[in-house]
């Protein structure tokens, strides 16, 4: 799983933060060399902790020998920017962000921080609840329905509901779903193993697999000649003890070896010797013999003679049927219907309904995923009611 330097938008791993940056300031084309030699405006969460902003802050002048720093809050950025010039200095703000959802009142040009308030949800549980759905829907894709494609199609395809139910019920009808429904081409490969080779590719598939055989086969006999002739070399030095006259080790080895005689002894390594030569000389054949023909074993064709029945079988036969007369009606054979064609691209394709509604709508439903906390109406209605902010909005 990928891991992210924030935590609910507070930033907890400077490492990774450190390598955003460097990103960041590269695709940005800063070219100083050892330094960042421009001020930073630096955005950050609703009430940012002290301690984050300080290791922040410790990073910019450290590391990077930036010379100035102002941190501030995106949507109050938004707000400032949008408002007209001669509108009274008072609103309030719904910022919905990747990890959580932040509603800000401002009270005369300034945060009202008293009554902020936060909802845990925001575009990642978005799009983790449309892969959800969609995985549901369709299980043959879930290696193809990833978290990164969700967040294209929740930020290019998804829209909030005025009416939620309504929405729903207009969903049911085939024609509004026709006509609203959005297709997603999932990717796949169209050629198929087996149905498309060629007779050359197939020709040469064969012959792959028979050198791996061969490489196979060869090196089994390698080990197995390896073995048998250190079991010779072994017998060998037992009977060079028998030629020396070391009876007493000679004795002790043919115990060893769990033999009784001499003669067997003999007879034993006489045997080993024909099939270590036996062996040497097939590994000879197999290294001089590279190239090996491939032949398509088909079924010969049988002699027509024979299958042709004689008059006198066929009369025989006749006898042990007296249950079918000649009036007998001839039995219709089915037809076969013709199969259909399997389209390939259609099997891969997303039909994307009322999940287009569904995924965004758990900020103003956050039971839709299981979270027991107030929607943003909810949480709207309960600032609104504060007191303070009623008369100052």
């Amino acid at each position: 799983m990928l891991r992210s330097p924030f935590d609910r938008n507070v930033p907890v791993n400077l490492e990774l933060q450190e390598l955003l940056l460097d990103y960041s300031f590269q695709h940005l084309g800063v070219s100083s060399q050892g330094c960042v030699d421009h001020p930073i405006v630096l955005t950050e969460a609703v009430c940012n902790p002290l301690y984050s902003r300080q290791m922040m802050s410790e990073l910019l002048f450290e590391c990077y020998g930036i010379p100035k720093v102002a941190y501030g809050i995106d949507s109050l950025f938004s707000f400032y920017h949008n408002k007209p010039k001669n509108l009274i200095s008072s609103g309030l703000i719904i910022s919905s962000g990747y990890q959580c959802t932040h509603i800000l009142p401002i009270l005369d040009g300034r945060l009202d921080a008293k009554n902020c308030k936060r909802i845990n949800l925001g575009g990642s549980q978005a799009a983790g609840y449309l892969q959800r759905l969609l995985q549901l829907k369709y299980p043959g894709h879930l290696a193809a329905i990833t978290l990164s494609r969700m967040e294209e199609i929740l930020h290019e395809h998804s829209y909030v509901a005025e009416d939620y139910v309504a929405e729903l019920q207009k969903w049911r009808c085939p024609d509004y779903y026709e006509n609203n429904v959005h297709k997603m081409q999932l990717p796949f490969s169209s050629k198929l193993l087996g149905s498309t080779l060629s007779s050359e590719e197939k020709q040469e598939r064969r012959q792959q697999q028979l050198r791996r055989l061969q490489e196979l086969n060869a090196r089994r006999r390698e080990e197995k000649l390896q073995l048998d002739q250190e079991r010779l070399d072994r017998l060998l030095c037992v009977q060079e003890l028998l030629e020396d006259g070391q009876m007493d080790q000679f004795h002790k080895a043919l115990i060893e070896l769990n033999m009784d005689s001499p003669e067997e002894l003999q007879s034993y390594i006489q045997k080993l010797s024909s099939a270590v030569e036996q062996a040497k000389q097939k590994i000879l054949q197999a290294e001089v013999t590279l190239e090996v023909d491939v032949v398509d074993s088909k079924p010969e064709t049988p002699d027509l003679e024979q299958l042709e029945p004689t008059l006198e079988d066929v009369e025989s036969i006749n006898d042990f049927e007296p249950l079918f007369s000649e009036e007998t009606p001839e039995v219709e054979k089915p037809v076969a219907t013709v199969q259909p064609v399997f389209n390939l691209a259609a099997y891969h394709q997303l039909f994307v309904g009322t999940e287009r509604i569904r995924a965004p709508e758990i900020i103003f439903q956050p039971s839709l995923i299981g979270e027991e906390q107030a929607g943003v109406a909810e949480t709207l209605q309960y600032i609104l009611d504060s007191p303070g902010t009623e008369e100052g909005l």
